[in-house]
């Protein structure tokens, strides 16, 4: 496979050509160690190249529809995959030039993974129907049936009591989708997937009528090769608002200690939320291709439903990964600058160390972590204690731990074990989530709670922090800190300002 061409790491520079009809292809020159900038002839060469592209992949499309369709029978429908090898694209580019209303982004934090999807070949959405266990049973059930390598792409919200409404109306308490479209990049391979679903009755012809009418629909052009800006902040914002603000945060951190002191509770995680305003429609795409660009361990992630309304995100934290009845999982709690310089950072470290307060807040995650494996787990072993996750802004520590799932425990038992966690909740669960409820006056949506993938017989899932939600022309950015006897009010408000800067950083706010 053909390497995306590659200048300096501040200074990325992918050279994809997109082709008009689902067809993609890269521009190289004769000798790769000469990388041109894009110019007229560039361009120029890039428009000879399309109309070849595009009658190599839709040939190729068309070619495994014929080879692999099967009619189904009577009754019943099907939810077909069909995959194809593809020069290697970014993703992120690939979407940024779509009109789909309905998009998805995913990329793992090894980078070994990454996913682009456009359209709703199906799709599972609160809308009163499925509770959320009911919904992953159903989901479980289709992908039983269905090709290998289909997977369900979603998020759900922060409070499994609560229901997704005003600004995360979209959303509800739960949005999967299978894309009718996918870019893959996976194990150094790229791909292409067409996924619909197949009637009784319908013939090969007809699918391929209807993955020639949906071609037509997606834009292939060189838009999408373009250097990712870096510095300059991607978007003009004009107004900013903190909910709480500075004085009223101050007050909560000081009556959740008061909570806590009185025994109420032991732990609990306060959330802000920080809107932007800006004087254009904010492209959720490009701006978190900006903030990846910063973020390189983390996941990734956009959900956007429907137009204008995208819940983004670079997590650095696994709720849960599952391969087969092997399952992952982490601790992530206790917070420090990451520091100017490698000495700051290694002085920040050892201050974290130290600290009572950061400690405890971290075995509270842990021993709740570990307590939810074990309801679904034959056996757990604690991985690692206390490693250093550094980020970009901010360092954590980090512990992990890996099981066997037991016989008969299903997607939601284990998200229903896990989350939500200790790190972004508090503890007890139902105490904490009653404070969160007393003292934030908006409500989270899908901020802390699960984002990723489900497939046949794995799943992935990142939990949704370090994340905002677009909606035209704002964006609300959200963090939190978690509150424990020893807090500060001060200090954790300096904690979230730190956890914001890598959106702050890039919308100038």
């Amino acid at each position: 496979m053909r390497p995306v061409l590659t200048i300096s790491a501040r200074q990325r520079l992918s050279i994809p050509v997109l082709c008009s009809a689902g067809a993609m292809h890269i521009l190289r020159s004769t000798k790769m160690a000469k990388l041109r900038p894009l110019n007229c002839e560039t361009r120029v060469t890039m428009a000879e190249n399309k109309n070849c592209c595009m009658a190599s992949l839709t040939e190729r499309l068309i070619d495994r529809v014929k080879g692999s369709f099967r009619p189904l029978g009577d009754g019943g429908d099907r939810l077909c995959r069909f995959e194809v090898e593809a020069e290697d694209v970014c993703p992120l580019g690939w979407l940024s030039v779509q009109r789909n209303d309905s998009k998805i982004y995913w990329s793992d934090r090894e980078g070994t993974f990454e996913a682009g999807g456009i359209g709703c070949a199906d799709v599972l959405i609160d809308d009163g129907g499925y509770t959320v266990a009911e919904a992953l049973a159903k989901i479980e059930k289709r992908l039983s049936s269905c090709d290998e390598g289909t997977r369900y792409f979603g998020s759900m919200c922060f409070d499994p009591r609560g229901s997704g409404s005003g600004q995360w109306a979209g959303f509800g308490r739960y949005y999967f989708v299978v894309p009718e479209f996918e870019l893959l990049r996976e194990a150094g391979e790229s791909s292409f997937v067409f996924n619909i679903v197949c009637q009784s009755g319908d013939s090969c012809e007809t699918i391929v009528g209807k993955l020639l009418r949906s071609l037509g629909a997606i834009v292939f052009e060189d838009g999408a090769v373009r250097q990712v800006p870096v510095g300059p902040a991607v978007i003009k914002t004009i107004r900013r608002q903190d909910q709480p603000d500075k004085s009223q945060w101050q007050r909560n951190v000081i009556s959740a200690v008061n909570d806590i002191s009185r025994k109420d509770i032991e732990k609990v995680v306060l959330a802000r939320k920080v809107v932007f305003e800006a004087a254009e429609n904010i492209d959720a795409i490009e701006l978190l291709r900006e903030v990846k660009n910063g973020n390189l361990a983390t996941y990734s992630f956009c959900i956007q439903p429907q137009a204008e309304s995208a819940f983004i995100g670079c997590s650095p934290e696994c709720l849960y990964k599952t391969d087969g009845n092997r399952i992952y999982s982490e601790a992530v709690a206790g917070t420090c600058p990451s520091g100017a310089s490698s000495q700051e950072q290694q002085s920040f470290r050892e201050s974290m160390r130290q600290s009572p307060k950061e400690q405890s807040e971290h075995q509270y995650v842990f021993d709740d972590v570990k307590a939810g494996l074990e309801c679904v787990c034959d056996e757990v072993k604690v991985v690692s204690e206390r490693d250093i996750l550094s980020l970009s802004y901010v360092q954590h520590f980090r512990s992990t731990f890996a099981g066997c799932v037991s016989g008969d425990v299903h997607t939601y038992d284990m998200i229903e074990a896990l989350h939500p966690t200790s790190a972004v909740n508090g503890f007890p669960r139902d105490r904490a989530l009653n404070a969160i409820g007393k003292y934030e006056t908006f409500s989270r949506g899908c901020y802390g709670g699960p984002v990723g993938w489900i497939e046949r017989d794995s799943a992935e899932f990142a939990v949704g922090i370090r994340s905002g939600l677009v909606e035209g022309k704002s964006i609300s950015l959200f963090a939190g800190a978690g509150i424990v006897s020893a807090s500060e009010a001060e200090m954790e408000w300096d904690e979230t300002e730190n956890k914001l800067r890598q959106f702050t950083d890039v919308i100038g706010g």
